[in-house]
């Protein structure tokens, strides 16, 4: 593991990076990345405030002991302004003034998400490739997130197309609020928000053309809000020629709720999905 301290981030200050490279990698070959959000939460479960770590090195680990290629992980710490750089703009764009208001209340704030991507692929990505050898092109990047990690996740993968192969959305915030489970969100609000990401996915998400996108949500917590906003992510990317079990997995799991816990279950279903395609049963609705 190599963590690089203070990294500057153009207008957003600085982030530590988390790069773990598996020992199975062939000394200077290049393999494909992961870019993932909340880095500080992917390894050492001392620093998670939960005491538990999405075990991000020992869950890549067993898929290469069982026979994925090696992948390397790049986990970018969030900051104290995270709601914010998260909070999809593309999304919030398409709400009314009230809703979008009271959203960004919540949040502490307007977004910061457009610049935040642009600081993971014009900044971060191209740090990475010159420092460690990585896979040319698309075919060697992908994204991925949990909770509202995942929503801006899809955003840098809608708003840079070109860039990677697929994205991972886990426990996919894409309600926007509630950020608590006692305080369901309103029918109305929910409908505005769910409208709003069908809409942004219609219009700005790549089409599948190779790629792989995995969308999941627990049964539990927050996750039981998403219902509206997801039902409306798959219909939209029906339409853009995402096959179920093809070029799109996810789905729900049962018995779990919105935490690294969960997360660590089944992250090893997404990251083998999205790098070769391939699915492993889960305890699923």
């Amino acid at each position: 593991m190599k963590v690089v301290r203070d990294f500057p981030i153009s207008a957003l200050g600085v982030r530590d990076l988390y790069v773990w490279t598996p020992d199975e990698a062939p000394e200077g070959h290049p393999i494909p990345v992961v870019y993932m959000q909340d880095g500080q939460n992917l390894f050492d479960p001392r620093q998670v405030p939960s005491g538990d770590s999405w075990g991000m090195d020992g869950c890549v680990s067993r898929l290469i002991d069982q026979g994925l290629e090696p992948v390397r992980i790049v986990g970018i710490a969030s900051g104290a302004e995270r709601l914010r750089d998260y909070a999809p703009s593309a999304i919030l764009n398409g709400l009314s003034a009230e809703t979008r208001a009271t959203v960004e209340a919540a949040f502490g704030g307007v977004s910061r998400s457009e610049a935040y991507a642009n600081a993971v692929v014009q900044e971060v990505m191209p740090f990475i490739e010159t420092a460690f050898p990585t896979s040319p092109g698309s075919a060697g990047a992908y994204l991925m997130g949990a909770s509202l990690g995942g929503a801006i996740s899809a955003e840098i993968y809608s708003r840079f197309p070109g860039r990677f192969a697929g994205v991972g959305c886990l426990s996919a915030h894409f309600s926007l609020l509630p950020l608590d489970e006692r305080a369901p969100p309103p029918a109305a609000f929910a409908q505005e928000v769910a409208d709003a990401v069908g809409a942004v996915f219609r219009e700005s998400f790549p089409k599948a053309d190779g790629r792989r996108v995995w969308i999941d949500a627990s049964e539990g917590s927050i996750d039981r809000f998403y219902g509206p906003s997801h039902a409306q992510i798959a219909r939209a990317l029906a339409s853009l020629g995402y096959r179920e079990g093809v070029d799109l997995a996810g789905g729900l799991y049962l018995g779990v709720g919105h935490d690294e816990a969960a997360w660590r279950a089944r992250v090893g279903d997404a990251v083998l999905f999205l790098l070769t395609g391939k699915t492993m049963g889960a305890s699923r609705g």
